[in-house]
């Protein structure tokens, strides 16, 4: 038996001599952690921003010889009082005076860009007729000096449709939402 409990005492020592040396290891590695410095939060300055220049044709149409153009345009720094519009690099409205839109006031909390829509009708170069895209550059103005211009490529729906040919009817569906709304397009039987 004693041979048994010296056996055991061994173990038992082995044990707590291993148990000693795993908190020496430990306390020297939490001594090591804490004396690594912590690392400091990074501060990103981030800004989001939007360009100066924002604008929303809402309307493009061309009835005969002329075409009819709305929607409305700002820039955040200052307020615009006139635009003037190229037409595939053409001038078509030279400082047309800017409307009041109290609605683009109040979207955009900006007090000065109360005089912002833009509703011209102006005749048109024939050669438009049937086109498929009219690129469109409108020139930001306030009291005659240029501020900041904006190109747009509309594309003209109408057009697309009287280019394309339309299948006879008996290969058409017409597809819609809900009964009380509107058909918003059409399918081809294949």
């Amino acid at each position: 038996m004693d041979r048994n409990r010296s056996g055991a005492a061994r173990v038992r020592g082995r044990v707590l001599s291993l148990a000693r040396r795993a908190r020496r290891l430990w306390s020297a590695a939490a001594d090591a952690v804490s004396r690594v410095p912590r690392p400091q939060p990074i501060r990103l300055d981030v800004k989001i921003s939007t360009p100066p220049l924002l604008g929303l044709i809402g309307d493009l149409r061309i009835d005969d010889d002329a075409m009819h153009l709305s929607g409305w345009i700002i820039y955040r720094e200052e307020p615009l009082t006139h635009v003037s519009i190229l037409v595939d690099s053409n001038p078509w409205i030279e400082d047309a005076a800017l409307r009041d839109r109290p609605d683009v006031v109040e979207a955009f909390r900006l007090p000065h860009v109360s005089r912002s829509g833009i509703d011209v009708v102006a005749p048109i170069d024939r050669s438009l007729e049937g086109k498929q895209t009219i690129a469109l550059e409108i020139l930001a103005r306030r009291d005659g000096r240029e501020i900041d211009r904006v190109s747009v490529t509309w594309r003209m729906l109408t057009a697309e449709a009287q280019r394309l040919p339309v299948p006879p009817g008996e290969f058409r569906i017409e597809w819609a939402s809900p009964a009380s709304w509107e058909p918003v397009g059409e399918s081809i039987v294949t």
